[in-house]
Order: C-alpha cells, then sequence, then structure tokens
C-alpha cells in the first residue's frame, strides 16, 4: 500500500504515514472493504453528545450562579444580623467564604463541558501536517562549503614586516 498524501510505501497495519503524518486508518478501511468507524455511528449518539454538553453547561452555569448568590447574601445577611448580635453576624459572614466552593465548581463543570468528549464521537483523529524534509535537497546543487570565520584573520601574518600596518 502506498500513502495517498506523498506516495511512501507502506503496510496495511499502520495508522500513520511515516513520512508526512496521514491517516491511513481510513484508507486501510477502504481497501479491506469495511466502513469508516464513523459512518457506522447512529446519528442519535450524535445528538446525545451534544445535549449532554450542553446540560453540562446549563448545570455549571446553575451552581456558579448559586455560589455568587449564597456569598451575596450571607454576606449581607451577616452584616444586618451583626447591628443584633456581633457574633451571630460574624459567623454569617465567615460562612460566606463557602460559596466560592459552588462558584469555583460552576466554572469547572462550564469550563468541562466544552472539553466534555469528542465533537464526532468514534472520528478518527485528523492527519498531521505534511513536514518538509531535508531529503528532497539534490546533494550535487550544494557549492562550496562556507568560509570559516577564522579564515581570513591570519593573512596579515604571512605579509612582509613593511607592508604590515
Amino acid at each position: 500500500m502506498y500513502c495517498p498524501n506523498c506516495g511512501t510505501r507502506t503496510t496495511i497495519e499502520q495508522k500513520f504515514c511515516r513520512s508526512c503524518g496521514m491517516n491511513l486508518l481510513q484508507v486501510s478501511q477502504m481497501l479491506s472493504g469495511s466502513p469508516a468507524p464513523h459512518q457506522t455511528e447512529n446519528p442519535a449518539q450524535l445528538v446525545d453528545a451534544a445535549l449532554l454538553r450542553r446540560k453540562t453547561f446549563r448545570w455549571g452555569f446553575g451552581i456558579m450562579w448559586a455560589g455568587l448568590l449564597l456569598i451575596l447574601i450571607m454576606g449581607i445577611g451577616g452584616d444586618a444580623v451583626r447591628n443584633l448580635n456581633g457574633n451571630l453576624g460574624r459567623f454569617i459572614e465567615d460562612l460566606a467564604g463557602l460559596g466560592v466552593i459552588p462558584l469555583l465548581s460552576g466554572v469547572g463543570l462550564m469550563i468541562y463541558s466544552r472539553f466534555q468528549g469528542p465533537a464526532v464521537p468514534g472520528a478518527p483523529p485528523a492527519a498531521l501536517p505534511p513536514q518538509n524534509h531535508a531529503v528532497n535537497i539534490n546533494p550535487q546543487s550544494r557549492s562550496e562549503p562556507a568560509p570559516s570565520v577564522t579564515e581570513g584573520t591570519t593573512y596579515q601574518l604571512d605579509l612582509p614586516d613593511s607592508r604590515r600596518h
């Protein structure tokens, strides 16, 4: 089998081309006659994955706002109660810090929902971008090697004393 992208000879067991990085899984499956994995996916599974992501984001959004409200209510409520009972008011204000837990949990759920599952379940990863290899350079096209940086530094040592500066 040959890579359809760069023409490099490959085996049917290889998943990626060693020269250009193209995904060879689909090519080998087409040659063997078996369908690609993403073609066998049920469209309902794609809808379920999108709904799960949206549901997780909504839960995270709700939990984040609940934590923010808890902070505000406990802070304002503690200040109001402090006028009646100083110790109880400070205790309620201290409990406002617990609202940070659901606030950060909600933000974490919203971020997690963006990375939750593949966009298309079962879809193979994309091919790696082709790379420029130095193998394609013609060795006869090279001219003389570059001169050394120290090559012209000793030419004045060979001159007679009268010509030196």
